[in-house]
């Protein structure tokens, strides 16, 4: 998949070893978010969007970027936080998790990339992050 300029960057990166230096042995795929950059603009960021679940279930999560920090929360059905996620640099997550990232992050993008063109950003440490196909799965 192309993905296309997006105020946020970072790979996923297969992660073989636990915290404990040994390999992991578990049997599943693990993947850790690497070079994480997250453009200044976003910040103030957020957004709503549900995604299909399965079984024809659909879930919604919130998306919204504060201290530079990108959080995805999944709300309940009556609108309670079932599970709060912070975009952390070196963070390790399931496969599948990782996969769930991606297509929350990526359904996004669009009022992402809104967001951060309305902008009036002047700061003069500031320097945009450029960003192109960098949501990768390295297996």
């Amino acid at each position: 998949m192309k993905a296309p300029n997006t105020p946020i960057k970072f790979e996923l990166l297969i992660q073989t070893v636990g915290r404990d230096g040994h390999f992991i042995t578990d049997g599943k795929r693990y993947f850790r978010i690497n070079n994480l950059q997250i453009d200044q603009r976003l910040e103030g960021f957020s957004d709503t969007i549900v995604l299909p679940d399965y079984m024809g279930r659909k879930t919604t999560y919130k998306v919204y970027c504060v201290n530079n920090v990108l959080t995805i929360v999944k709300l309940s059905l009556i609108g309670r936080v079932e599970l709060s996620l912070s975009i952390e640099e070196n963070f390790v997550l399931l496969e599948v998790d990782a996969e769930y990232l991606r297509r929350i992050l990526y359904t996004c993008l669009e009022s992402m990339n809104a967001y951060t063109k309305k902008q009036n950003f002047v700061d003069s440490t500031y320097t945009p992050v450029e960003v192109k196909d960098t949501w990768k799965m390295i297996g």
